[in-house]
């Protein structure tokens, strides 16, 4: 992210797989931070694929001016992290977006049972809902924001026979606290999210930022 002379990335939407869901995948793009897509909300129990486009705005006066749509910017730390505080429960430092994870990783405020077959995701016996706010990290400017989602059972969703469904947007996983939440690729799904990278600036402030 750092080493980036892109100013800004806007991403319209963002070609999601159309295979399989295994185990969590960490992968990472070819940003830690990076953008995602707009696709319509997914159901609870997925699609089978969802396309898109990841665009790039490379440091051009438009792509500094030029930002279709409202957005609410948060400045991130030296590490690119924010801070995510889900209700009822603890501020969770560390927190990050990250279209290379395939859930939502997160030490949950109350317990969510885990999938026997399946231990480093969650297999709830009915849809939890929950909301979290993130806050720009100690010291770093921005507004927070409130992310409402939701947690689904992984087995009945992916293990178990789904009609060919492979893009879902209810999975996640638990995570250490240390390890801050990790808004994977759900997160992106049905909203337009922006990364100002360091040393760039746009015309919602000075990177590092998102901004969704």
């Amino acid at each position: 992210m750092r080493s980036s002379s892109v100013a800004l990335l806007a991403a319209a939407s963002c070609a999601l797989g159309c295979g399989s869901s295994g185990s969590p995948a960490s992968a990472p793009p070819p940003f830690r931070v990076a953008a995602g897509d707009n696709v319509l909300p997914l159901s609870v129990n997925g699609v089978h694929c969802a396309n898109g486009s990841f665009l790039n705005k490379s440091g051009s006066a438009r792509a500094r001016t030029t930002i279709p749509g409202p957005a609410t910017a948060m400045a991130l730390d030296g590490s690119g992290d924010f801070t995510t505080t889900i209700s009822g429960g603890p501020a969770i430092p560390g927190s990050f977006v990250d279209t290379g994870s395939n859930g939502l990783f997160f030490p949950p405020p109350t317990a969510i049972p885990a999938c026997p077959d399946q231990p480093d995701w969650f297999c709830p016996p009915a849809l939890v809902s929950l909301t979290a706010t993130n806050t720009p990290s100690p010291g770093r400017p921005g507004a927070s924001s409130q992310v409402p989602f939701q947690i689904a059972n992984f087995d009945a969703l992916v293990v178990q026979p789904n009609d060919g469904n492979a893009v879902f947007a209810q999975v996640g996983g638990g995570a250490p606290a240390r390890q801050g939440f990790d808004w994977g690729l759900p997160f992106f799904l049905g909203r337009t999210v922006y990364v100002g990278l360091e040393g760039r600036r746009s015309t919602l402030g000075a990177g590092p930022l998102v901004a969704y």
